[in-house]
């Protein structure tokens, strides 16, 4: 038996409104996340001309997350280095990096920046240093 017009529309009409109610999320990008990281390091006294280590860590460990460090003076951007002198440098949970002060850097309190972008968002984490002999 032929179903009439008007049933066939009503049908089609529910088919996509369910459709559209429900979209479903396939891509990383689509799902909620949140992007959490910190900074450590031995301490705030880098001795000039000697590497003084830094660890980030991120959350979710899973996603792909861009570094690149900012280094401020009173508050001021002065320089933006990047991280193993990469502009491409992607991580995932944590890296550990050695950073160089100058002798002329000694006794200037700076602050570390480290600037993380991921599909998750950006966050920046911030370490106080004095440069030391």
């Amino acid at each position: 038996m032929p179903v009439s017009r008007p049933i066939r529309v009503a049908a089609v009409a529910a088919l996509l409104a369910t459709a559209l109610a429900a979209p479903a999320t396939t891509h990383a990008a689509d799902r909620a996340c949140t992007l959490s990281a910190s900074i450590k390091a031995a301490n705030h006294s880098p001795h000039a001309d000697k590497h003084f280590y830094v660890t980030v860590t991120t959350k979710p460990s899973t996603t792909t997350v861009h570094a690149k460090y900012q280094f401020l003076f009173n508050g001021n951007v002065v320089s933006t280095q990047y991280v193993q002198n990469d502009k491409n440098f992607h991580f995932r949970g944590r890296f550990r990096d050695g950073l160089l002060f100058p002798p002329h850097a000694i006794g200037i309190a700076l602050t570390v920046r480290v600037v993380l972008t991921s599909v998750c968002g950006r966050k920046t984490v911030d370490w106080k240093i004095k440069t030391v002999k």
